[in-house]
């Protein structure tokens, strides 16, 4: 081979080996720098991070899955998964980071500020759900008065132990600053035929399942007014009925009056003059209103003392238990839930998000 030939042999090297080599250092070193998905008080949780913990999961969804589920549902249930796993691994941060600053156990830090906030409910609260809930727990009758007892304390404690839990920590991530970066989950939540304020088009809808004898509730209701009149045509609310009839002695009673007031096209009125004295719930009190407000009182009286909406208000506490509320308030951005209420500027940043995702 002449001094011409390994000149060429050369050059070709160095036009075709060397940056394919380069390519190849480049995909190695991308493929070597997981994503971050959170950051927890300046620590990263990457996307590595959240597969150790996710990917068992989902890679038995992926052999289970039903040759009928669709793309969109199993994309979803694998996206919840993840999104179980980068909580998981938040909340662990978090609590590292608070028990330390309080320079306490872990344990001792979940039994002071959780624990110990979510009591057993009483015999009179569990008694109360059962007679609320009787309907849609059948199986109940078969158990022994102690067994159904039982049980439905248990439930409804897990019920608060997760409703305290996640406030608690969603205090902390606003405390320590967390911040995530994977696409929200988001749940389909039924609207039409449900009352709502604002255009179908909107670029964003809120729904909120609430209960009207609920003080939280009618707080949240005073802010997203406030919300509605500042993002105008570009926001929907949409309610939906979640009466805590075992805590709240008003709430199914207010609940089926609001869809007979909602039957005469005058749900929004009923709806803020309840909200606006929840002292005054009790049954003359609702037909009192119904009456100030002018809606057709023979009609509406006849519809509460009937009871004709127990059935619908029954079938939304049952959708609403399908999308996961298991208190109220509860809303729904766009399908991403938030528990409980809320002020303005988080709601706000919620939306300016979304509004931003769909600009993208």
């Amino acid at each position: 081979m002449d001094i011409h030939e390994k000149e060429w042999l050369g050059l070709q090297l160095y036009r075709y080996l060397i940056p394919s080599m380069l390519a190849l250092a480049t995909v190695v070193a991308a493929q070597s720098i997981s994503r971050n998905l959170a950051i927890v008080n300046g620590e990263t949780i990457t996307e590595e991070d959240v597969g150790r913990v996710a990917n068992g999961r989902v890679r038995q969804l992926t052999e289970t899955r039903e040759p009928s589920q669709s793309d969109v549902s199993f994309e979803r249930e694998k996206l919840a998964i993840r999104w179980d796993a980068l909580n998981y691994l938040i909340e662990r941060k978090l609590t590292r980071a608070e028990a330390a600053r309080q320079m306490i156990s872990e344990d001792d830090l979940i039994e002071n500020e959780i624990d110990r906030n979510a009591p057993l409910p009483t015999r009179e609260v569990v008694m109360a759900f059962i007679e609320a809930n009787r309907v849609r727990m059948p199986l109940i009758e078969r158990l022994s008065p102690a067994e159904a007892f039982s049980q439905v304390r248990g439930y409804l404690n897990l019920q608060t132990s997760r409703a305290v839990r996640a406030a608690y920590f969603d205090k902390l991530s606003k405390q320590y600053d967390v911040k995530t970066y994977m696409e929200p989950l988001r749940t389909e939540v039924v609207t039409a035929g449900h009352p709502a304020r604002g255009t179908a088009d909107a670029q964003a809808t809120i729904v909120e399942f609430s209960d009207f004898d609920c003080p939280q509730c009618g707080a949240l209701t005073e802010t997203l007014q406030t919300i509605q009149k500042v993002n105008s045509e570009k926001l929907r609310l949409v309610y939906r009925q979640f009466p805590l009839a075992h805590l709240h002695a008003h709430a199914q009673k207010a609940a089926e009056a609001s869809l007979c007031a909602h039957d005469q096209n005058r749900f929004w009125e009923f709806h803020d003059a309840l909200f606006a004295n929840q002292k005054e719930l009790d049954t003359d009190a609702l037909k009192k209103r119904a009456t100030s407000l002018g809606l057709d009182t023979a009609s509406f009286n006849s519809c509460i003392d009937s009871g004709t909406r127990i059935r619908a208000v029954d079938k939304e506490i049952d959708e609403g238990y399908s999308a996961g509320v298991i208190t109220a308030p509860t809303l729904f951005i766009n399908g991403r839930m938030f528990v409980g209420n809320r002020p303005a500027a988080e709601l706000q940043a919620i939306l300016d998000d979304e509004f931003k995702r769909i600009k993208n």
